[in-house]
């Protein structure tokens, strides 16, 4: 619960009147007269007898050190204690917990002068500010920490955490996806409709693991959908249409706010699920007037239907413009189709400028101007220009399908009059944050530190160039072969040079930066002994602050490192390393990941490039089918390299390079079987099924980490093996006939080829 706790930390507590010093001895006797206390305590956390005996040492061990650095722990160990000896704190987890912590602190300041660790004082202010009446201490520490009232009596109660975070993101992003099936689905494209229903079995899943009832009713009522729309026709898809848009707008507004108002989200999400169920079982509308939060809601999805087939339009055209533009560039005696394209894009220009876009019409229109010039021209042009086009076309298709997003910004797109491009400006990643350090007081006598480190023997200065030896595993080493004491005077001594003026939290980030280069010394010398002590020593010391900072994970994870570093007597193994990169915080460095993405990339134009990816993949992997089936026919294979072509040019504008270097060495191997006009062969539809399979895995990783690591080596190598062009051309394929409905009128007629896959694998 400390973790959401604040408490001034800066606040110094009052000093006795005079100090008690303690010798060596006398320290020794009070950790011995603790720790006797704490196995009394550990049996039996009511024997009054154990906590008094607790008390009265911690208390010993203030009066000793309270001109120390640390002497706010000690005081406030001494109030904590003294409420647990006259139980005006319970004795619950969280004060047994923070009993074990006290005691290892206490061991570890004494011995080595480790600094005190502003977790411990945080947690010793917020169970004393949770004590009760009955001791003085504890009463002068919540005066004088103003802790009356920070915390609630109820504080057990959750607040934070309720709701899982990866679920409801995995709960938006089936939402949007969702949306986008029915959007398509109703514009007559019957092949999204399985798209549709994949994507609301995945809401349905994920509302699953949310608190909210109502939600998971209305998601139940959408994967019923399908099985009545299939029974029904397009007379109930009709009777549906603004409904089922209208439902996934209301689930989309509820994730986003994070379902506050949980009893209304829920109320009116039943009053949704009723209203489809009424009307799949009647199919037709049941006349019954709406109520004034549904119409407001209906508008607005009837809005949005609008511009998703006005923007369907535009995206048609330019695709359109697209394909004649890219046959063009590789062949520039191919002009026919160029003069068709000036309406095209006129089309598009008017159409942005209504919207009220000046900067992409602008755009639209320098790219017309651009293709009429080379229409007009018999040379072939600059590579320059083509580049200059390719990049305009590419920014204003992502452009419009940002335009799918009523509160899209879309501050990253500009036109260049300088160049005569519309851009896309990808977003830089924010400069870090400038800390400023707290006024610290000034320094105060450190703790004394009783040299009980055994002696170690020195390893050959030669050998130790390697990694550097962890700064206060020398300082322990010096004090223990030192002969002058580590303290003059008991309340005046001084911390080694190599911790004094940090934090425990500073020496353990110091402590979990060393661990791998040790490990990498180990492993250049396995056989000396020495190295593997130094790093069971680092790793045990992060083990034991871990412990005082009240960090488990890290905890277990050093934990585990040791244990692996003890079963392990050769060479380190990869479990060893890979342990020990956890606890350095490094993951990435032990394990395989996908190779990074080349520039920061920006999440609005990478949603977008993701959506239209994962169509296109669709659309390969169904014509890659149809190759099968007619392998003669190079218009399927026309399309598959149309559809690397558009992942290439989409994934570089989004910086996605390594992803752009994939689908570019796949487009060429289309390119050479089309160029010698050569029947698909097995081997080469082989090739072609491996390509979405890996980007599709791509895709989702993308999706779940936008700064996901992805690497096309093994396609890009497989893609460069010659392939056998002698060997027959693939069999057609014997399955069950497709149900592919047709594309709409408004994308045939504008010659894009839509070839999407509708099996039904479920």
């Amino acid at each position: 619960p400390a973790d959401l706790y604040a408490p001034d930390l800066s606040i110094r507590p009052p000093r006795a009147p005079a100090a008690e010093p303690l010798d060596e001895r006398g320290t020794a006797a009070a950790r011995s007269d603790f720790e006797r206390g704490l196995l009394g305590f550990l049996r039996n956390a009511r024997d009054l007898d154990a906590l008094g005996a607790m008390h009265g040492a911690i208390e010993r061990l203030h009066r000793a050190y309270q001109a120390s650095s640390q002497r706010t722990f000690w005081w406030l160990a001494t109030a904590f204690f003294d409420a647990l000896r006259v139980q005006a704190l319970p004795v619950d987890l969280y004060a047994k917990r923070l009993v074990a912590r006290i005691n290892m602190q206490m061991r570890r300041t004494l011995t080595q002068g480790a600094p005190i660790a502003d977790r411990m004082l945080r947690d010793l202010l917020f169970l004393l500010a949770r004590t009760g009446s009955g001791s003085a201490l504890a009463d002068e520490a919540r005066r004088l920490y103003r802790l009356n009232g920070t915390v609630p009596s109820d504080f057990e109660t959750p607040r934070y955490g309720v709701v899982d975070p990866r679920a409801l993101r995995q709960a938006r992003d089936a939402t949007a996806q969702a949306k986008s099936g029915w959007e398509k689905y109703v514009r007559g494209s019957a092949q999204d409709l399985p798209s549709f229903a994949s994507a609301a079995q995945q809401l349905d899943a994920a509302v699953a693991r949310l608190p909210w009832p109502g939600l998971q009713r209305l998601a139940g009522a959408m994967v019923g959908l399908r099985r009545a729309l299939a029974a029904a026709g397009s007379g109930l898809a009709e009777v549906l249409s603004l409904e089922v848009a209208t439902a996934l707008l209301f689930v989309e507004q509820a994730l986003e706010r994070g379902a506050r108002g949980i009893a209304q989200h829920d109320r009116r999400a039943v009053e949704m699920a009723e209203r489809l169920d009424r009307l799949c079982e009647r199919q037709e509308s049941d006349g019954a007037a709406m109520p004034q939060w549904l119409s407001e809601l209906s508008r607005a999805a009837q809005d949005r239907l609008t511009v998703a087939a006005f923007v369907a339009e535009l995206q048609a055209n330019l695709r359109a413009c697209e394909k004649s533009l890219d046959a063009f560039f590789r062949e520039p005696t191919e002009r026919a189709e160029l003069p068709s394209l000036a309406p095209l894009l006129s089309q598009v220009s008017g159409a942005l400028r209504l919207l009220g876009h000046a900067e992409a019409a602008e755009g639209a229109d320098t790219v017309g101007r651009q293709v009429a010039a080379f229409a007009e021209s018999t040379a072939a042009p600059e590579a320059a220009q083509c580049e200059r086009v390719a990049n305009s076309l590419g920014a204003l298709g992502f452009f419009v399908g940002s335009l799918h997003q009523a509160d899209q910004q879309r501050g990253g797109f500009e036109f260049s009059r300088r160049d005569d491009t519309f851009v896309a400006r990808l977003g830089e990643p924010p400069a870090p944050a400038v800390r400023e350090e707290d006024d610290a007081d000034p320094p105060e006598a450190a703790v004394p530190v009783v040299p009980v480190v055994p002696v170690r023997s020195p390893a050959p200065a030669a050998a130790i160039e390697p990694f550097d030896v962890s700064p206060p595993l020398q300082a322990s080493a010096s004090v223990a072969l030192s002969a002058e004491p580590a303290f003059d005077t008991v309340g005046a001594s001084r911390e080694p040079e190599s911790i004094a003026g940090r934090s425990l939290e500073q020496l353990l980030e110091e402590r979990r930066a060393r661990v791998v280069p040790q490990l990498q010394a180990l492993q250049d010398n396995p056989e000396a002994p020495w190295l593997r002590a130094v790093l069971r020593e680092t790793l045990q010391a992060v083990h034991d602050e871990a412990m005082l900072l009240d960090d488990g994970d890290l905890r277990a994870h050093a934990a585990d490192a040791l244990t692996k570093l003890d079963a392990n007597d050769g060479a380190p193994s990869e479990a060893l390393a890979d342990a020990v990169s956890r606890v350095s915080g490094d993951v990435e460095d032990a394990v395989p990941v996908l190779l990074p993405a080349d520039d920061a990339v920006d999440d609005e134009l990478l949603g977008i490039f993701l959506d239209e990816a994962a169509e296109v993949l669709e659309a390969i992997d169904a014509s890659c089918a149809r190759s099968r089936a007619d392998a003669a026919e190079s218009d399927h294979l026309t399309t598959i390299r149309r559809g690397f072509h558009t992942l290439k040019g989409s994934s570089r504008m989004v910086g996605l390079f390594d992803f752009g270097e994939a689908a570019w060495a796949m487009e060429q191997v289309c390119n050479s079987w089309l160029a010698e006009e050569r029947p698909a062969t097995r081997a080469l539809h082989a090739l072609i099924a491996d390509a979405p399979r890996d980007m599709r895995g791509w895709v989702e990783r993308l999706r779940e980490d936008g700064s996901a690591r992805i690497d096309p080596a093994p396609l890009v190598a497989r893609s460069s093996v010659p392939l056998d062009v002698t060997a027959a051309p693939a069999a057609p394929a014997q399955a069950e006939p497709e149900a592919v409905a047709p594309a709409a009128a408004s994308l045939a007629d504008s010659g894009v080829a839509v070839a999407l896959d509708v099996s039904d694998t479920s």
